[in-house]
């Protein structure tokens, strides 16, 4: 019970400095540099998607491309083997 009363104690002095240093204002700093890292990350964040989308979408685009060279060869193969009949 007597450690129960102490952690009760110091748990009410430790919320008084805490509410006392922020009615001064101590924590303002903390807050706004806390606010400006989360701005930050979720930049980074939206880049980094960003930059995948852009991979994606190149990716894409070259897959298509190998995909058309490879149907002209193909249509050319069959283009001369049609033309060299015996």
């Amino acid at each position: 019970m007597k450690g129960l009363f102490l952690g009760l104690a110091a748990g009410i002095a430790a919320g008084y400095v805490v509410r006392k240093m922020a009615d001064e204002g101590k924590f303002d700093q903390v807050c706004d540099e806390a606010h400006e890292f989360a701005g930050k990350a979720k930049e980074k964040i939206k880049n980094a998607v960003d930059t995948g989308k852009n991979k994606a979408e190149y990716l894409a685009d070259e897959a298509k491309g190998m995909v058309n060279k490879g149907k002209e060869h193909i249509d050319m193969a069959a283009h001369n083997a049609s033309n060299n009949t015996y």
